[in-house]
């Protein structure tokens, strides 16, 4: 019995859901789990677990932050960086939600004009990431870690060495027989906050339709960031 993937897997579910299906949540938490040899008591330990980490997070719940966009009388404001044209568009959507206020920031600095002292960390050892990794299939696997690309590659072919299923990508390479391309993993974002890292991993599966990862991974996102996504993608 594999504890961490169902404690995983119920973070997962809770942090990405609105609080108008929490109670619709926790009972499928409970059947896919049961359904997976998870004993009852487990389970709800587990789950309470998990709900007492989230209710001490002081974040502002999804459900807030949609009410405010839905009223027009809230005044909203936001900041991101400009990038010639693309910007524009970014603001253009944002208004059309209900964001009124949207200010660009340059970070073309005279601090970044100036050579780096430090050196740069190295690919493999970077920390706090969203990656993808390839597929002799040409399909993508998508996945974010605290730990360093190194360390997470090493686990990902650990459990295939093992004939382990508990990710999309093992899962993927044991029935297929297909092979990782590990060498040509790439990084595609830096967060430290994680609920922000999972957060980017779901909109990169979403982003691209070509990967291998379990749908169960993105299901509980908030409609409201799937729409700015899709239109997003609409603009560009």
């Amino acid at each position: 019995m594999k504890l961490n993937v169902a404690r995983s897997f119920i973070k997962r579910v809770l942090m990405l859901s609105d609080d108008m299906y929490k109670d619709n949540n926790l009972l499928r938490i409970e059947l896919i789990l049961k359904k997976n040899n998870y004993p009852i008591r487990v389970i709800k330990k587990l789950t309470r677990e998990e709900l007492y980490k989230i209710d001490n997070l002081q974040i502002q719940p999804v459900n807030e932050v949609q009410d405010s966009l839905i009223d027009p009388n809230n005044t909203i404001n936001t900041t991101i960086t400009y990038i010639p044209t693309l910007s524009n568009k970014i603001q253009s959507i944002l208004k059309s939600i209900g964001i009124t206020r949207v200010s660009f920031k340059v970070n073309n600095k005279l601090q970044h004009k100036f050579t780096q002292l430090k050196d740069k960390i190295p690919w493999e050892q970077r920390t706090n990431i969203v990656y993808s990794i390839p597929c002799s299939c040409e399909l993508k696997y998508v996945g974010q870690t605290s730990n360093s690309l190194k360390t997470r590659i090493q686990k990902h072919k650990s459990d295939l060495r093992l004939n382990k299923t508990d990710t999309a990508l093992s899962q993927h390479i044991y029935y297929n027989k297909h092979t990782p391309d590990f060498n040509n993993t790439k990084i595609l974002q830096h967060e430290t906050i994680y609920k922000k890292r999972l957060f980017l991993e779901c909109l990169n599966i979403i982003n691209d339709s070509n990967n291998m990862n379990f749908r169960t991974d993105i299901e509980n996102i908030s409609s409201t960031y799937k729409f700015v996504l899709h239109a997003f993608n609409k603009y560009t």
